[in-house]
């Protein structure tokens, strides 16, 4: 999965927008390459090549739960304790039995500055207004942060 997306990823030119999206253990998916696209952005303020994965500019978890891999990811890039600075929006059903909430507080607890949206239902993906609202909201300031 992740040399298919790396493939995918070097595709895109540079100064397209990319934002990844996972519920459940396409979550932690998420938060997998979300470690890849922070490591590989630190790599490329330091001068080494850029990577597809820094192409990834935020990332929208549903349901989530961290990574519990352990050694190294593609790239010799390992998790780590540090908080990811990738922008990333977190969104949990109070009454998830799946997937508890504490399980999406603590992957939040990952990444630097992270918004949450707590829904009042289980391990779903609702479908309202506020939620709706929500991820429009936070697309849009990530591509105006991200254009800027």
């Amino acid at each position: 999965s992740i040399l298919h997306l790396k493939d995918f990823l070097s595709q895109l030119v540079n100064d397209q927008f990319c934002a990844i999206l996972g519920f459940s253990q396409g979550a932690t998916f998420c938060h997998i390459l979300s470690i890849l696209a922070a490591a590989k952005r630190v790599k490329l303020h330091s001068g080494v090549d850029a990577s597809p994965f820094s192409k990834i500019d935020c990332s929208i978890l549903l349901s989530g739960f961290t990574s519990m891999h352990k050694g190294p990811l593609c790239d010799d890039v390992h998790i780590s304790n540090d908080a990811l600075n990738c922008r990333s929006l977190h969104i949990y059903g109070e009454k998830d039995t799946s997937v508890p909430i504490f399980h999406g507080q603590k992957l939040a607890r990952c990444f630097l500055d992270a918004e949450t949206y707590i829904h009042p239902k289980g391990h779903v993906i609702p479908q309202n207004r506020d939620l709706s609202d929500k991820i429009i909201n936070f697309l849009d300031s990530e591509s105006d942060y991200i254009r800027t």
